[in-house]
């Protein structure tokens, strides 16, 4: 079996995600599907062996607010 493909996880290699426990921002860089495991790697250059539950995918709004014009009440 392939580690490399996601085919029961929601989470693959590169993604950016948050670990629930510790609120803090990483990367995917393994998946252990036998195990249902994300290895993820923070900033700092720490990794660690996580199951894939404890960690949701990070979304972040790129849109473009140069004219920055807001609704108002």
């Amino acid at each position: 079996m392939d580690n490399y493909r996601s085919l029961n996880m929601d989470h693959t290699i590169g993604d950016k995600v948050v670990n629930s426990k510790n609120l803090k921002m990483a990367n995917v860089v393994d998946v252990n599907l036998q195990e249902d495991k994300i290895k993820i790697q923070y900033n700092d250059g720490i990794s660690e062996w996580v199951e894939e539950n404890k960690v949701t995918n990070l979304l972040i709004d790129d849109n473009d607010f140069q004219n920055k014009s807001f609704i108002q009440d």
